[in-house]
């Protein structure tokens, strides 16, 4: 999201909720190729062998993150900057809330109320949950245990983008390796 929105490197500078976009996406790109590359292969192994594996495809993007053509400690830029509106909302208690202070947390109700609304009421989440609690059994009705768990792991990348982005934006956020 960082390198669109700035245009870094090889890639264009593009307007900031669509390289926002972009960052999720990219996000969720990279967690199903590890469901792909890494997962699937070990899926039967020792629970420990995935734990160690995960582990290694988190160093290994670290390191790849720390090649990346941008400053190591840069920032998104604030909705404020992006808007041009100011960045002060109110005070509770001598406590400064700040535009995207609100926007953070707005974000995170919203996907509590989607993951809640997905888990109960849809077919998908629905066999989440069953191959989280028994995957012969949801095997032997017909789920399709891989393509639960490539699903899963796209939520997850959805999930940890979304949390990269907002923990990216000031006062206190910054895009660092393995942030």
């Amino acid at each position: 999201a960082y390198m669109f929105d700035h245009g870094t490197g090889y890639l264009p500078k593009l307007p900031y909720f669509l390289a926002i976009a972009l960052g999720i996406f990219a996000a969720m790109l990279t967690a199903m190729a590890t469901e792909r590359l890494v997962i699937r292969p070990l899926f039967h192994r020792p629970r420990v062998v995935l734990v160690v594996a995960t582990i290694g495809v988190a160093l290994f993007l670290i390191g790849v993150e720390g090649m990346l053509p941008y400053p190591q400690t840069a920032s998104l830029r604030t909705i404020s900057d992006v808007l041009n509106v100011q960045s002060y909302v109110f005070r509770v208690d001598n406590v400064v809330v700040l535009d995207q202070d609100l926007a953070k947390f707005l974000a995170l109700v919203l996907l509590a109320v989607a993951a809640f609304l997905f888990f109960r009421y849809t077919p998908t989440g629905t066999a989440i949950l069953a191959v989280s609690q028994d995957a012969t059994a949801a095997r032997v009705v017909g789920i399709s245990v891989e393509r639960v768990s490539m699903t899963t792991w796209a939520i997850a990348g959805l999930l940890g983008g979304v949390a990269g982005v907002l923990l990216a934006v000031p006062p206190t956020g910054s895009v660092t390796p393995g942030s």
